[in-house]
């Protein structure tokens, strides 16, 4: 209902009926959210409404989340959720933030900051999964009928690999414009950079069928209405259609012989380039440009300078050197 109100002002004053200030202010942020088009952190604080209201009702006030309140809320978040020490943390991270946001309204005032007598639980080092050589070409070889989602899904999640890791959220929005000769051009998504790398020979084999497809999109993940939303419709579109790809992702693991099948997603294909181009020698800033990563923090020495050259070059080191 709030959503459909004429202002921003209205959607605010709806909001904050019947909901205790803390609630009502994430409630406003996530109409802020939607409004910018940032569909991947409204779902993320959205499932922080979630859970706050579980642990505390609807009610809760700034004046109650003190440095017990967050205590409480970490061991709802360990025991009751089950969640570990990294999203926990992250939690925290999105509730500072939504205080601090109250706190530049005027909605509360510095001494009543719960966090600074607070430390949230020691992050743990994060068990990144991804595939060997060996088990990512059992995936790639696994007899599959054509057509069928377990297909598209096994089909896509190669080719990302194949094309460094390519985000799942670029990869669905691929056409036939994006191919362009034997190179791939397209901008990605998250951080509008421009990419150019060649296309390897296995992974253009792989798309010529679906090349030749009625579907505007290179892969049937996505379908021709989907062109005319708008871009945070899309992204919840995007969103919906990646619980079914992992979960035939997983399935297809499974089939292959792959340990541990469950744990399979869509960005292992960005762990596995990573770790295969790290077993192949390529430097870390090499890899990383040819990932786009954003900063040094994903890989140590990564230079923001874009090269088309030296991306192909790492391509040719992961895919067509001797094993």
């Amino acid at each position: 209902v709030a959503l459909s109100a004429s202002s921003s002002r209205e959607v605010v004053q709806s909001l904050k009926k019947g909901a205790g200030a803390v609630v009502s202010d994430l409630d406003s942020f996530l109409v802020e959210l939607t409004q910018r088009g940032q569909e991947w952190e409204r779902k993320k604080y959205g499932v922080l409404r979630g859970k706050l209201v579980d642990c505390f009702g609807a009610e809760l006030t700034w004046e109650q989340l003190d440095r017990k309140a967050l205590i409480q809320f970490e061991e709802y978040l360990r025991d009751g959720r089950g969640n570990q020490p990294n999203t926990i943390r992250n939690e925290m991270k999105r509730l500072r933030r939504l205080f601090r946001r109250a706190l530049v309204d005027g909605s509360v005032r510095p001494d009543q900051d719960p966090f600074l007598g607070y430390s949230p639980p020691r992050p743990v080092e994060a068990r990144r999964r991804r595939l060997s050589r060996g088990e990512f070409e059992a995936l790639e070889q696994i007899e599959l009928e054509w057509g069928t989602g377990i297909r598209v899904a096994r089909d896509a999640f190669v080719f990302a690999t194949y094309c460094g890791g390519i985000r799942f959220g670029d990869l669905c929005t691929l056409t036939a414009s994006n191919l362009v000769g034997d190179r791939l051009d397209y901008r990605m998504s998250k951080t509008q950079r421009g990419v150019s790398m060649k296309i390897p020979a296995r992974a253009s084999q792989l798309i010529q069928d679906y090349a030749r497809q009625a579907n505007p999109y290179l892969f049937p993940i996505l379908a021709r209405p989907d062109l005319d939303l708008a871009e945070s419709a899309l992204k919840r579109r995007i969103s919906a259609r990646l619980v079914s790809i992992n979960r035939n992702i997983k399935k297809v693991a499974a089939r292959a012989g792959i340990e541990r099948p469950e744990e399979l997603t869509s960005h292992i294909a960005r762990h596995t380039f990573a770790e295969l181009a790290r077993k192949r020698g390529v430097p870390q800033h090499e890899t990383g440009m040819t990932m786009r990563h954003a900063n040094t923090k994903e890989t140590i020495g990564y230079q923001k300078d874009y090269d088309p050259d030296t991306v192909d070059g790492v391509l040719d080191a992961v895919w067509d050197s001797p094993r």
